[in-house]
């Protein structure tokens, strides 16, 4: 996962490696049917009142493939109390 300030992506880039286990559940199995997984990761300690933009990128053994589209967001003023999906 990537993240950055907007319009500071060069300074406030950001990249957080999430192992798989953190993303798909121990019990997990595939239904035969999508070989797409679902998941839900929460970004944590972002600062307030912030324009941030997170794009997504897979990793493998033998590379990094192309990232998602970045998708902007804007967390609240007065800082964090719990975490962001």
């Amino acid at each position: 996962m990537q993240f950055w300030r907007n319009d500071e992506k060069e300074s406030t880039f950001y990249d957080e490696l999430i192992p798989k286990e953190d993303l798909i559940p121990v019990n997990w199995e595939a239904d035969g049917k999508s070989n797409q997984v679902s998941a839900d990761y929460h970004l944590e300690h972002l600062p307030p009142a912030t324009r941030l933009t997170v794009q997504l990128c897979v990793k493998n053994n033998f590379y990094v493939g192309r990232p998602s589209d970045p998708v902007s967001f804007q967390t609240p003023e007065g800082g964090i109390s719990s975490s962001y999906r």
